[in-house]
């Protein structure tokens, strides 16, 4: 009984351990895996990023609309994520116009990778265009996020708007 005890022990171990390695490997090839298939089924993607410094008001009321008009008013930070999609254009806009009291920070997002952030002084706006480059792209794709906010704590007036043509 006790010899019988032991050889069950030793096996379920065994067990154990074979499944703990198929696990890890399992978990290795997965991730591997992912990072392949999002490389093959992602079309190539070369975009090029201009910023503009502008004052008055936003008007492209004529594209697609991924942020449509808003006004943004207090001191908590303005939030908002969008996807574009290939058959609304190659090109997208995203203005950020500071009618508030202080310098605000401009930052965006596209597949979860921060571009650089831009300060925006009172009074004043920018605009980051983004154009896709890459010649098998039909259009502009990505997940995109949208995030201004203040440092000083500042109330803040915005105005955000973002067409992709």
């Amino acid at each position: 009984m006790f010899k019988k005890a032991i050889v069950i022990g030793a096996t379920v171990a065994a067990g154990l351990l074979l499944l703990s390695v198929g696990f890890a490997a399992s978990t290795n090839s997965r991730n591997t895996q992912q990072v392949d298939t999002a490389v093959v089924n992602t079309a190539p993607s070369n975009i090029q990023q201009h910023i503009t410094t502008f004052t008055g008001p936003i008007n492209e009321s004529f594209h697609t609309a991924m942020i449509s008009q808003v006004t943004h008013n207090g001191a908590s930070a303005y939030y908002n994520e969008f996807s574009t999609a290939p058959e609304n254009g190659r090109n997208l806009n995203i203005y950020v116009s500071n009618n508030g009291t202080g310098m605000v920070k401009f930052d965006v997002k596209r597949n979860g990778v921060k571009l650089e952030t831009v300060d925006i002084a009172a009074g004043t706006g920018k605009l980051r265009s983004f154009t896709e480059l890459a010649d098998s792209a039909i259009g502009l794709s990505g997940d995109w996020e949208v995030y201004v906010y203040t440092t000083d704590g500042a109330k803040m007036n915005l105005n955000v708007n973002a067409p992709q043509y």
